[in-house]
């Protein structure tokens, strides 16, 4: 069985060591491969129609539905930004070692309609050594179907993989920037198009390493608010029954996908990030409306 595609599937190359993250990217340049000849970028998590909940196959979650907020988009932004100044600055390596936990899903393109898909439960560990270590551990199925017969079960380790402090330098990249700007600019290092999209997915990539404080929420809120295809869409419960402020954008593929992001209303702090398939592509073999893949972070 294979998944919608590599979803970040992030490596870095030493000499001839090669740290792979068992990680599904959304559409930007991470689904690459998937959309060849017809997209030049890859796809994007996000989630549906926010007003109502189209149907799922049985091995996807729901769309989110959200509750739209009576204020304006910039009276949203400025609370959120103002939330996340109000919050400390975290402890973070080099002063001690860092953990981000984090759950994740990505669908199959496939499989049965019947067959189950397992989120993972991944603990990425950034130790004052300089070396670090990733553990996916099968979680419970939680959103329906059947299990395959060769599917890891819930509890299962997937992968424990460790790096030198070499290898873990080039994964991680340096702490996270406070000026809205400069970590914007490194957000889309990695971007085909520089999209809002691709903003929204470089800022999962980041969070997925680095433990954020109140300096770097707020410059990515306020670099999300400056981008005008930002859309707020109201209120949502996210897969961990977190309830967030959802901001969507539907930049990356030519309106095929949609990515969103979940902020925690009351300290800004980011609580998921989504992608759904909206349709349209006869190469993605997913069908219209579909929630391809989420990450939802337990660790501020």
């Amino acid at each position: 069985m294979r998944t919608l595609a590599p979803r970040d599937a992030e490596s870095t190359e030493t000499g001839d060591v090669r740290v792979a993250e068992v990680r599904w990217s959304r559409i930007g340049g991470t689904w690459l491969a998937l959309i060849a000849g017809v997209l030049a970028i890859a796809i994007v998590m996000v989630v549906a129609d926010f007003g109502h909940a189209p149907a799922a196959s049985a091995d996807t979650p729901p769309p989110l539905v959200a509750t739209p907020i009576d204020d304006g988009r910039e009276q949203v932004f400025d609370r959120l930004v103002d939330a996340a100044r109000q919050q400390p600055d975290v402890a973070r390596y080099p002063a001690v070692d860092m953990v981000v936990e984090y759950e994740q899903w990505s669908t199959l393109i496939d499989a049965d309609e019947e067959a189950a898909v397992l989120p993972l439960s991944v603990t990425r560990t950034r130790r004052l050594d300089g070396t670090s270590s990733l553990r996916t551990v099968a979680a419970d199925n939680r959103w329906g179907g059947v299990l395959p017969v060769d599917a890891r079960r819930p509890g299962e380790v997937v992968d424990d993989l460790a790096s030198t402090a070499e290898e873990s330098d080039a994964a991680y990249g340096p702490a996270p920037e406070t000026d809205a700007t400069a970590l914007s600019d490194r957000l889309l290092e990695r971007a085909v198009d520089g999209t809002t999209g691709d903003l929204f997915q470089g800022l999962e990539r980041l969070r997925s390493r680095w433990t954020l404080g109140g300096s770097d929420t707020a410059a990515a809120l306020e670099a999300i608010r400056d981008r005008d295809d930002a859309v707020v869409v109201g209120t949502v419960r996210d897969r961990l029954d977190r309830t967030g402020v959802a901001i969507r954008t539907d930049s990356r593929g030519g309106g095929h996908f949609r990515d969103i992001l979940v902020f925690d209303a009351a300290t800004g702090a980011l609580l998921s990030s989504e992608s759904q398939y909206l349709g349209g592509l006869e190469e993605v073999g997913v069908r219209p409306d579909t929630v391809i893949g989420y990450t939802a972070w337990r660790t501020s």
